[in-house]
């Protein structure tokens, strides 16, 4: 197994072959690391964060088996007026949108379709550079509300729910809106089926396929308002292993609401330092007796914001997950400090 990654991390690369760190998105890198790799193209491949959002070039996936989405259903997904105007075909609810910017600065934010985790969210202010709009970037109006994520496997037609989960921000000055964790949710079967018809409806017209997940809003007045989808694996994928602790890409898996909360968090470095030696023998003593994976590899050079590692919980109530993954947060970030 080979991985072509932006972050990597010790548990990465002890379980591939040999991986590819790569500091800047090119295809054309890309490309030629995958026909160095894979020249034949006999192997599997699956496209994850980061590279879904920006995919533009269909010769990435090629001829290989593709576990994930194809290129016309990212495309369709990353383009604003195509994904907007597929929801309102479907009759699916959304934020109110436009591409120019609003004559009003309250209850506006700016969104980049490449973005993922919340990076490119920012206010909208008067302070934003007007000229400076890419084509990617959209005007999203913030509708109130709980802001929560459910994942779904699609296969041959067969959509099935994975898991709910609630969202908390992580956010700091230069990202207000970072994603910050997820954690389970227990739902009422209504809620249940009013997500489950939507992640059918949805996957239907952007001809989904693999696992899955989106982000939505279930308002004050009770509507379920769709943000994003995410055409790709993503953070969930931590607390879907714990929950059904089988092949995450099989058909035979049924919903299965947990009986415990779990939850996973990304943990930020509030700035630049060595991952050294010290440090690294100090995450040591609580990876095995605590939840604490994507380690970074001995001597990286963390920046300010970067991601260190994910953090994970359990317990049988939401309060008390939320509880260790507050504590373990801490204890990492204390780490990284002395």
């Amino acid at each position: 197994m080979f991985a072509i990654c932006f972050h990597t991390s010790e548990k990465l690369e002890n379980i591939c072959h040999k991986v590819f760190q790569i500091k800047t998105y090119s295809e054309n890198k890309i490309i030629n690391l995958l026909y160095s790799i894979d020249p034949l193209c006999k192997k599997s491949i699956l496209i994850g964060s980061f590279f879904s959002e920006k995919l533009k070039n269909n010769m990435i996936i090629s001829k290989r088996k593709n576990l994930s989405n194809s290129f016309k259903s990212i495309e369709k997904i990353n383009n604003q007026e195509k994904f907007f105007e597929t929801l309102k075909k479907i009759n699916i609810n959304y934020p109110q949108w436009q591409k120019t910017p609003p004559k009003e600065f309250k209850n506006w934010i700016v969104k980049n379709s490449q973005s993922i985790g919340g990076i490119s969210i920012k206010k909208y202010e008067k302070t934003l550079e007007i000229g400076k709009i890419k084509k990617n970037i959209y005007f999203q109006k913030i509708v109130e509300g709980k802001v929560m994520s459910a994942q779904f496997y699609v296969s041959s037609n067969k959509i099935i729910l994975l898991s709910t989960c609630l969202q908390w921000l992580d956010p700091s000055k230069d990202y207000p809106f970072l994603l910050g964790g997820l954690i389970t949710q227990k739902m009422t079967k209504k809620l249940i089926n009013k997500i489950t018809d939507t992640i059918k409806k949805i996957s239907l017209a952007f001809d989904l396929n693999g696992l899955n997940s989106i982000d939505f809003i279930i308002s004050k007045s009770n509507k379920l308002i769709i943000l994003e989808i995410n055409a790709r694996p993503g953070l969930s994928i931590n607390l879907l292993s714990k929950i059904y602790k089988e092949n995450l890409f099989s058909t035979k898996l049924k919903y299965t609401e947990p009986k415990s909360f779990f939850a996973s968090s990304i943990i930020y470095s509030k700035k630049k330092f060595i991952f050294s030696n010290k440090i690294k023998h100090q995450f040591n003593k609580i990876k095995y007796f605590q939840n604490i994976s994507e380690v970074p590899t001995k001597n990286k050079v963390i920046n300010n914001n970067d991601p260190i590692c994910l953090i994970h919980g359990q317990s049988n109530t939401e309060n008390e997950t939320k509880k260790i993954i507050k504590e373990l947060s801490k204890k990492v970030l204390s780490y990284t400090n002395s």
